[in-house]
């Protein structure tokens, strides 16, 4: 019965590969990616792909995703990219190459599809197709690493892939003590399971196989983690940060005519992304100041003036709405120019800045759905000669120089781009004024406003000064006076120098206890090589072994740092802590801060004082765009809150989140004890030799029991070196294979130690608090999917 049972399971399991592989009409025998990086982040790809098709088909196509969503996760740091607008992120793709060459491109909004074959001839049997591209825009940068995370086989195959094999070539050989990391993942999105195989077969070049099949909706994903100067940062180019279209030319005209109106031209040129039935563009016909003298309304902080005679060319105006045009049989790839003309008109005031002039108000930006722009030109031609005139492109402080450069040829001035736009970047309000009696304009400015316009800059003032009083009152501490000492304060731990030393807490403050406990003799420190890939690649890994049990008196978190890193051995391997260690260091870390409120250094609520001022800045931030939507129509109506009281309180917001900078304020133990650290590192940085020199006669240890200390002031390299010079031999409780260590080759590779312990014993599983989740299968970058046709 057995026996039938195994049998009828077995033709089951065949049946149901069978019906699948029928169903889709072919299987893939072979899925080959190659993975060039580039050193700017950018992947060279090529795919080749064995196909069997069990039914006549034109090919196969594939789909590539294009636009990504990135969450950024709360507590996570947030990941860096070239191309990155409102957590929308656009990867491009370039330089497809495909083999066989029939092939079509069928771009749409989210992925881009690629399709391969001939619509007149269909194939059967075994195909080889062949597909190459490069996609950018996929690093994500951290402040001390770069991560890639790409999907090498989506899960959107309809299709079983029986086998499939990866390489990836780095842009560099790996450093040793750096390496690059990696993991990879397969079967459903989300999985964090791995039935695949992978090894360096050189320092520069990574191999992997699946060990299984992937059955439909499976995918693989390899996590690549670089050290922080491997893959360096380029701006991308604005161009994939359009959602419709983007602008290749933006040209503007405004020709100031000396009956004081201006008549505008803007000529676009759009190539479209994706399709596009109908388009709004808003044209401002306001100065973003109260000006006397305009012959416009005023509302709150704006001055509005008339706009008349809108026409456009290269498309359909909507009957209702002058600035809304329709496309008629407009598709991703598409190229229109269109041509908007209108007239402004009441613009012209009198200048207060340069007395017998006439000013022309007008403000310049992208008009079209704020999509990226790659050349833009803006020419301002004026009654008379530019000569004659006064005029400044960057009135505004929008104005940004490093992508508009100006000129001036006869009557006009001239604006053009260096380089592509995105909507962010272009926003200005020339400054053109022409001698009075050239244009027809309005009367001068009445003093009686004047108040009116700035009240509130005044208003703004007095919170300001209650938070600098505050500050004075509660968080600047008393000043002191710094002299040298020879000795840090006894009593306190190395983690909590580090702390009181600038009031942060640091992951090398935490750190520091490790050499401290082996300047009692407590622990020893052991370099090991490891020998990886049949001798290709060597690895420098750190071993600590136990010597002596904690004191009685050690505080909770020395307690449980060592309790961790032990867990009742007697040795352990750094390597072996790597992605398990972290929830130890934040328990660790959650003691420190509790011991440091104990010692009652600080005042009121101890180092979170800084935090809680900054927090409540950023409320006062968010308070001050409440404040400026309060001040536009719409909004309870018109004039119901002065733009100058948003500004204010985005002051007030940022003095607040400056000023928690220089909290928590001291107690005066705190102060003392802060005297005492500051000395002892001015110490450490002005001792002169035979100083030293006598201290070490005093206690041979002497640089043993101060080291700790030095790396927590930063100085771990400084205050070796003045040893180095006294013939002082490196601590007996480090060891190296090096021959003829010295403490200088000691100072460096404990620096290297110790950064290779804060990376690892503060190393949490990949959760992607950046992008594509790279910590899970199906949660990278690329990937996709494809079926045949």
């Amino acid at each position: 019965m057995v026996s039938l049972k195994k049998k009828y399971l077995f033709f089951l399991v065949l049946w149901s590969v069978g019906f699948q592989v029928c169903a889709q009409g072919f299987v893939i025998k072979h899925f080959d990616i190659d993975l060039t990086v580039r050193a700017n982040g950018a992947l060279k790809i090529k795919e080749t792909i064995d196909v069997f098709f069990t039914e006549a088909k034109h090919g196969i196509y594939k789909d590539i995703p294009t636009r990504y969503n990135i969450e950024f996760q709360t507590g996570l740091e947030s990941a860096t990219y070239k191309l990155l607008r409102n957590n929308m992120l656009i990867m491009p793709i370039r330089n497809i190459r495909v083999q066989p060459a029939t092939y079509s491109l069928e771009p749409e909004e989210n992925y881009l599809r690629i399709k391969i074959g001939d619509v007149n001839e269909k194939v059967e049997g075994s195909q080889r197709y062949i597909i190459e591209y490069e996609v950018d825009n996929i690093a994500a940068y951290y402040s001390d690493h770069v991560e890639i995370n790409w999907n090498l086989i989506g899960d959107q195959w309809n299709a079983r892939i029986e086998k499939a094999t990866y390489t990836v070539h780095l842009p560099q050989p790996q450093s040793t003590y750096n390496p690059v990391l990696f993991a990879t993942f397969t079967g459903a999105s989300g999985s964090t399971s791995n039935a695949s195989q992978s090894q360096w077969v050189d320092n520069q070049t990574l191999k992997g196989a699946i060990s299984q099949p992937l059955e439909l909706n499976q995918s693989w994903t390899v996590n690549l983690r670089f050290p922080k100067d491997n893959i360096r940062y380029e701006a991308g180019d604005e161009s994939f940060l359009a959602k419709k279209f983007f602008l290749q030319h933006y040209d503007t005209h405004y020709a100031i005519q000396k009956d004081g109106s201006t008549e505008v031209t803007i000529k676009a040129d759009l190539k479209f992304v994706n399709t596009v039935n109908s388009l709004w563009v808003s044209i401002d016909n306001f100065v973003s100041e109260r000006v006397f003298g305009l012959s416009g309304r005023w509302l709150d902080s704006h001055t509005y003036y008339t706009i008349e005679n809108v026409q456009w060319k290269g498309t359909v105006q909507d009957k209702e709405e002058p600035f809304k045009i329709h496309f008629t049989d407009v598709k991703a790839g598409d190229e229109r120019r269109v041509e908007l003309r209108y007239t402004l008109k009441g613009n012209v005031a009198n200048d207060v800045q340069n007395v017998g002039y006439s000013r022309v108000f007008f403000r310049h930006k992208n008009y079209f759905l704020d999509e990226p722009i790659l050349a833009s030109k803006t020419v301002i031609t004026l009654p008379i000669s530019v000569a004659e005139a006064k005029w400044r492109a960057d009135e505004s402080p929008d104005f940004n120089s490093e992508l508009l450069t100006s000129r001036t040829d006869g009557q006009n001035i001239i604006i053009e781009s260096t380089k592509p736009i995105s909507s962010d970047d272009y926003f200005y309000q020339p400054a053109v004024s022409v001698p009075s009696g050239v244009l027809a304009s309005s009367s001068g400015v009445a003093w009686k406003r004047w108040w009116t316009n700035n009240q509130w800059v005044f208003y703004s003032l007095l919170p300001l000064i209650f938070v600098f009083w505050f500050w004075h009152k509660k968080g600047r501490d008393k000043p002191i006076t710094i002299v040298p000492q020879y000795y840090p304060p006894s009593n306190m731990t190395p983690a909590e120098a580090g702390v009181l030393i600038d009031d942060k807490l640091h992951d090398h403050d935490i750190i520091s206890l490790i050499p401290y406990w082996a300047s009692q003799g407590l622990i020893k420190i052991e370099e090991i090589e490891t020998v990886v890939l049949l001798g290709l690649l060597k690895n420098t890994d750190y071993k600590l072994t136990r010597l002596n049990s904690l004191p009685e008196t050690a505080t909770s978190y020395e307690k449980r740092l060592f309790d961790g890193l032990f867990s009742g051995q007697n040795s352990v391997l750094l390597s072996s802590l790597r992605l398990t260690f972290y929830k130890t260091m934040e328990k660790v870390t959650e003691l420190l801060k509790d011991k440091i409120k104990a010692n009652r250094h600080y005042e009121g609520s101890g180092i979170g004082a800084g935090s809680a001022m900054k927090i409540v800045g950023y409320a006062v931030f968010f308070l001050a765009f409440i404040l400026f939507a309060l001040s536009f129509e719409g909004f309870f109506g018109i004039g119901f809150i002065s733009v100058e009281t948003g500004a204010g309180a985005l002051l007030l917001g940022l003095v607040m989140v400056v000023l928690s900078r220089k909290m928590p304020k001291k107690s005066l133990l705190g102060v003392e004890m802060y005297r005492q650290l500051a000395g002892y590192r001015m110490f450490m940085q002005t001792v002169e030799q035979p100083r030293l020199q006598q201290l070490i006669r005093e206690d041979p240890h002497y640089f043993d029991k101060t080291l700790p200390y030095a790396m927590v002031f930063n100085l771990t390299d400084n205050w070796s070196q003045k040893f180095e010079a006294l013939n002082v031999p490196p601590p007996s409780w480090y060891s190296s294979n090096v021959n003829g260590f010295t403490t200088s080759q000691f100072a460096r590779r404990f620096q290297d130690a110790s950064q290779t312990m804060s990376n690892t014993l503060t190393s949490a599983p990949s959760k992607s608090g950046s992008s594509g989740g790279g910590g899970s299968s199906g949660g990278g970058f690329g990937g996709g999917g494809g079926g045949s046709w």
